[in-house]
């Protein structure tokens, strides 16, 4: 998640700081006794969220806003000087490109290892950066 943290009020914090504890009771074995005073809780009104699946072949991945963020569109796209070689798909660790009258990225299940981007003999991937 990225995103700008807002600080709860501090006169809240120790409420907050419970009700976290209270729901996930896993956290006094990493905070035992009075360490967790030395949390601070906040929250992020707008940011992105990207999940990933690292659990399936390929992987999956997708991106999503949070109140007003806004998701960056990230990972690689293979331009119009594609000589249709073919040596990204096999470079491609999770099978992420594919081709139908042209070679393309499902960016839902790349890596963004950038395997494809090095081993292009034509320069033709590139980086997307919004």
């Amino acid at each position: 998640m990225t995103g700008v943290p807002e600080l709860i009020p501090l006169e809240s914090q120790k409420e907050w700081l419970d009700k976290l504890f209270d729901e996930n009771p896993y956290m006094n074995n990493v905070y035992p006794g009075e360490s967790r005073k030395i949390l601070d809780v906040f929250f992020i009104r707008n940011g992105e969220i990207e999940y990933f699946n690292l659990g399936v072949h390929p992987i999956f991945r997708e991106s999503y806003g949070v109140g007003k963020g806004i998701t960056k569109r990230k990972g690689y796209m293979i331009s119009e000087r594609c000589s249709l070689c073919g040596i990204c798909e096999k470079s491609c660790p999770q099978r992420a490109i594919s081709f139908k009258d042209k070679y393309y990225i499902r960016n839902e299940n790349c890596l963004h290892c950038g395997l494809c981007y090095e081993n292009c003999p034509v320069t033709a991937i590139e980086r997307i950066e919004d």
